[in-house]
């Protein structure tokens, strides 16, 4: 991780809201980060030691989530307009064949990240949305459009994103208080709280179904066992018999 992450943020971005530091800095990583390899946009150090091998610096910059919902939309790109469909195919971007990914947990290989001048691209990108709105939801669409959809993908528990429907939180690595439903915002408590209410339910669900199979393991390993006797004992009366 580069711990000068939120100190360089905050030089590159005087003045700006605390509350959109790191998420315009992550795609200044380069210049915060100058001779580090990797960057995690989480708590999730297990993570990085298995993503983005190689040595290739023209293999994907990016690991992250896949995103599920279409690219289209009030919250990615605006394809309701057709100034933005206009700028986005002249930029050669196909909206119905991009892949897109959710940058709330996010690896990156500086490196590659580096030698495909993806920070100059997120930049012209974001130039060009002031000219032509092709995008909403902060940084994100930025960094997809970027990186022309080329990611490694994520197992989605990696960024299990809290409400919208996610069925990953039994399993899930992260949870992803997207949006307002952030418990540490007064207006996000009580959506934070239900999410965490079915975060649980879900775990104790899950605890039950690992019980129920032990259970049932057990039962059958027990019949197994005595059927096991009952035909030793067949044997020893069939045997006695003959003697």
């Amino acid at each position: 991780n580069c711990r000068a992450l939120s100190r360089c943020g905050q030089v590159l971005l005087r003045g700006v809201g605390a509350g959109v530091l790191l998420t315009i800095v992550r795609v200044q990583t380069d210049v915060c980060c100058v001779g580090t390899a990797q960057v995690a946009l989480a708590d999730v150090g297990a993570l990085y030691a298995s993503a983005l091998r190689g040595s290739s610096l023209t293999d994907p910059a990016v690991a992250a989530a896949p995103r599920r919902r279409p690219v289209c939309g009030t919250h990615f790109l605006n394809c309701s307009s057709a100034a933005a469909l206009r700028r986005l195919r002249d930029s050669r971007v196909d909206v119905g064949a991009l892949d897109a990914f959710n940058a709330g947990v996010a690896v990156v290989r500086l490196d590659r990240w580096a030698a495909q001048g993806l920070t100059k691209e997120v930049e012209a990108w974001v130039a060009l949305n002031r000219l032509t709105p092709v995008f909403a939801l902060g940084s994100n669409p930025p960094l997809v459009l970027a990186t022309g959809g080329r990611f490694e993908p994520l197992h989605p528990s990696w960024n299990c994103q809290v409400g919208g429907g996610h069925d990953c939180r039994a399993n899930a690595s992260v949870l992803h208080w997207s949006g307002e439903r952030k418990p540490w915002w007064g207006s996000g408590l009580n959506a934070a709280a239900g999410a965490r209410d079915a975060h649980a339910a879900a775990l104790r669900e899950k605890d039950e179904r690992i019980a129920r199979l032990e259970k049932v393991k057990m039962t059958t390993a027990i019949l197994a066992k005595f059927q096991a006797l009952r035909v030793e004992k067949d044997r020893f009366r069939d045997e006695a018999r003959n003697l």
